[in-house]
């Protein structure tokens, strides 16, 4: 039995340091901004959970389109947005695909957008175009569109949103 609980308590003692290490490294991590870094952190997780808010961003899939014969936008309509939070999300989360799909695409239009290629160039970039389009010009008579990812979160009780990107004017083809 000794052995037994000597084994037990070292485990116990190694899975502590691993989350006080990930602690440390965690908020060590947000510190610094990507660019700058230093090489050790840069294994280290960045989930940003012992922040003042964590993880409480939305993001927000939005499009609006002209009609042909018109010169004004339509109002912005979400063509995504995330699940609310819910007690079974964990067993049973159909649109996390779709939800990682987005995060994906936002990480990878901003990495487009610190290199030197223009964003719009980007597979993220015509991803999004290509989902836009579709759901805009599906059964209307459409001459441009135009889509945006927001993302919000509360603050002081009420939701604040704030475009992360905006795209440019698309023009279809007649």
């Amino acid at each position: 039995m000794d052995t037994l609980s000597a084994t037990a308590t070292l485990l116990l003692l190694a899975l502590f340091l691993v989350l006080i290490f990930s602690l440390v490294a965690s908020i060590l991590s947000s510190a610094f901004p990507e660019e700058i870094k230093p090489a050790p952190l840069v294994i280290a997780p960045d989930w940003r959970l012992f922040g003042p808010r964590p993880i409480s961003t939305d993001r927000y899939l939005v499009a609006r389109h002209r009609p042909r014969e018109s010169s004004r936008f339509t109002a912005w309509e979400t063509l995504w947005s995330q699940p609310e939070p819910s007690a079974i999300r964990f067993l049973w989360n159909p649109g996390r695909r779709v939800t990682t799909a987005i995060f994906q695409l936002e990480s990878q239009l901003s990495k487009a957008a610190k290199s030197n290629r223009p964003v719009t160039e980007s597979a993220a970039y015509l991803a999004l175009q290509d989902v836009a389009v579709a759901a805009m010009a599906d059964g209307r008579d459409t001459g441009d569109v135009q889509f945006a990812i927001l993302a919000s979160n509360y603050s002081a009780g009420e939701r604040v949103y704030r475009v992360v990107m905006r795209s440019e004017i698309i023009a279809l083809e007649s």
